[in-house]
């Protein structure tokens, strides 16, 4: 269907672009791979934007030791988790729980230890027994 309208356009470009392909001396499977770059530039650019990529985001700036950030992102998580009905479905607890509990070790590391005990209660809540246990050990070193 496209190719109706887009025939003339396409054999205007492609006659000047094989010329130009033969007077660099571009051989096609250069062509193909230089081809596959552009597109997975693109591709990489336009990861899509939900809790598993922000939650990646997060765990990187945790080993960056940029524990502000891990607080912004997760925030971003708990709130998408929150208004959003794509995951109103699926058993966010283990998820949730990882995510309060990973905030809790941040805010330690930021050194407010009211926050951190507060999100590792969160994680208590959320998630399965062995945050529940992490979380515990975490609060009784802050005691």
């Amino acid at each position: 269907m496209l190719e109706k309208y887009l025939k003339n356009f396409s054999e205007k470009v492609a006659v000047p672009f094989i010329k130009l392909c033969i007077f660099l001396k571009i051989k096609p499977n250069m062509l193909s791979v230089a081809g596959l770059i552009v597109i997975a530039f693109i591709s990489i650019s336009n990861i899509p934007d939900n809790v598993y990529t922000r939650f990646a985001k997060a765990e990187k700036y945790f080993q960056d030791g940029q524990y502000n950030m891990v607080i912004k992102e997760t925030d971003e998580v708990v709130s998408i988790f929150k208004q959003s009905q794509q995951y109103k479905g699926m058993d966010p607890s283990n998820l949730l729980g990882s995510i309060f509990y990973f905030r809790g070790i941040a805010y330690v590391n930021l050194g407010d230890k009211s926050l951190a005990v507060k999100e590792f209660g969160s994680a208590i809540r959320y998630g399965d027994s062995e945050i529940r246990k992490k979380s515990l050990r975490e609060m009784k070193k802050l005691d």
